[in-house]
């Protein structure tokens, strides 16, 4: 699929659209991927805040939440 979208769709939106179009798409994914770290490392922030394991359970303190 994605050897079909750099072939195929990526040359047809440079030549339809705009040739800037590939950077564009490129720093948009750039974007995302940092958006997603920020996430992942706020929910795991989060998870460790109010998650205790003891033993084999795990509780979640609700006063905080």
């Amino acid at each position: 699929m994605r050897a079909r979208i750099r072939k195929k769709l990526l040359p047809l939106l440079e030549k339809q659209f705009q040739p800037a179009t590939v950077e564009h798409l490129n720093a948009l994914a750039t974007f995302a991927r940092e958006d997603n770290a920020y996430l992942d490392s706020t929910a795991a922030s989060y998870v460790n805040q109010l998650c205790k394991r003891e033993n084999e359970t795990i509780s979640i303190d609700i006063q905080h939440y």
